[in-house]
């Protein structure tokens, strides 16, 4: 336990570099290629309503900035990368939601014969918007802001057993926390999933995959506690060479027990205004559910472009103690217009329903975002994108819905690869 606190409080710059050092030194006779590409992004834009207020919303300019840099090595079968980031974002009009994120993302992998082994990791600050649901119509659904920690690690071990059949063993452990937890109605919480997936080649246009999993969500402030067991069974077919789509469906078992924290709001008359004030108690409970999963996605390369889709429908961990049911759809076209200049347009959807445990209200929610963009490629290394999105969100039960529209002007630059040994 004390070693597992001293590595989530050592810098995720210092782990990354002992990611590198250990992989370096394990393949030391292999001759490696080190490297170093910095980037930067620059961004303009305007939002309408940057509190998603329910109507009346105050405007505000945005203006970006968020340099960074990947550092690797690359050999014949092993290589490695950390990639380090700093975003900040000003609104002249409303100065209280500026936000300074930062974010280390590493990567490595070894390929041998017959197996493969990935190891990524990522450490992420960023700034998320406190909520609450007033009744006034001009009040903003954004309250206030805070700080979001996340810290992952993802290794997996892939085996072609034989020609025609593989193994992958993947595990996913996510360590979440929230500055002001309590202020927010949120709790940090800690999730663990493991999952075994079985592929078997009918032909080369034509496969078939099992993938068992079990998963465990943990929220220690409350004493919560989930375990989920879950099958999807899938396919994989090629159409043709310009179409191919995966589906799988299965189903999943989640028992829950612990002390929930429930959050119920009532109206309150403050300043001249009626308030929704959260009342948060914690109830103790035990449940068991059970719920369909389903994945799907697929590929239709045009004759100019492509076209890409994915469904998915799982439970996902949430920071309001609990883990919630997650429907997303997400639709994409690329299309090169000119030599130069591409075409994307892009549609997000999301629906996220309390998955059969009593909790407050806010985590049901509908989400949908439309974004087209023209990407000018200025040159090799840099590129001007124009885009536009569309966002709007309803909250239940109440049935509130708040719009926003926003408009940015992006210019990124990434310079060649430099070469730091040979």
């Amino acid at each position: 336990m004390r070693a597992a606190r001293r590595l989530r409080c050592a810098s995720p710059s210092a782990v990354a570099a002992l990611v590198l050092m250990g992989l370096s030194g394990i393949h030391a006779a292999a001759a490696a290629q080190w490297y170093a590409v910095p980037a930067l992004r620059m961004q303009t834009g305007y939002n309408d309503n940057p509190r998603f207020a329910i109507s009346n919303g105050k405007s505000t300019e945005i203006f970006d900035l968020a340099p960074s840099l990947e550092v690797g090595a690359r050999a014949a079968r092993w290589g490695a990368a950390v990639v380090g980031g700093v975003h900040l974002r000003r609104y002249p009009g409303a100065s209280d939601l500026n936000r300074n994120d930062n974010s280390v993302n590493v990567s490595s992998h070894y390929d041998a014969q017959r197996l493969s082994w990935r190891l990524d990791g990522s450490y992420v600050r960023s700034s998320i918007l406190g909520t609450a649901q007033p009744l006034g119509p001009q009040t903003g659904l954004i309250r206030f802001q805070s700080q979001r920690r996340t810290g992952t690690a993802s290794p997996s071990l892939t085996w072609q057993v034989t020609p025609t059949d593989l193994l992958r063993a993947s595990y996913l452990f996510q360590d979440t926390s929230y500055q002001d937890a309590a202020r927010l109605g949120l709790s940090s919480f800690r999730y663990h999933r493991g999952s075994l997936t079985y592929q078997h080649d009918l032909s080369a246009r034509l496969q078939v995959f099992a993938i068992p999993s079990y998963s465990v969500f943990n929220v220690s402030a409350t004493g919560f506690q989930s375990w989920t067991a879950g099958l999807r069974l899938g396919v994989t077919r090629v159409f043709s060479p310009t179409l191919s789509a995966t589906v799988s469906v299965g189903g999943r078992r989640t028992k829950s027990s612990g002390v929930q924290r429930v959050t119920q709001f009532t109206p309150k008359f403050l300043n001249g205004q009626w308030w929704w004030v959260p009342n948060t108690r914690l109830i103790p409970f035990s449940s068991i559910n059970t719920g369909v999963t389903a994945d799907a996605s697929f590929t239709k390369r045009l004759e100019r472009g492509a076209l890409t889709g994915s469904f998915t429908r799982a439970l996902t961990p949430n920071g309001l103690g609990t883990e919630v049911e997650t429907n997303a759809l997400d639709l994409a076209l690329n299309r090169p217009l000119t030599r130069r200049l591409v075409g994307n347009l892009s549609l997000n959807l999301l629906r996220t329903r309390s998955a059969g445990v009593a909790v407050s209200n806010s985590v049901d929610r509908d989400y949908a975002r439309l974004s087209p963009s023209l990407r000018w490629k200025w040159t090799r290394q840099a590129a001007i994108d124009l885009s536009y999105a569309y966002t709007w969100t309803r909250l239940q039960p109440n049935g509130r819905v708040a719009r926003e529209n926003v408009i940015y002007l992006t210019l990124s630059y990434r310079w060649p690869r430099i070469i730091l040994s040979r």
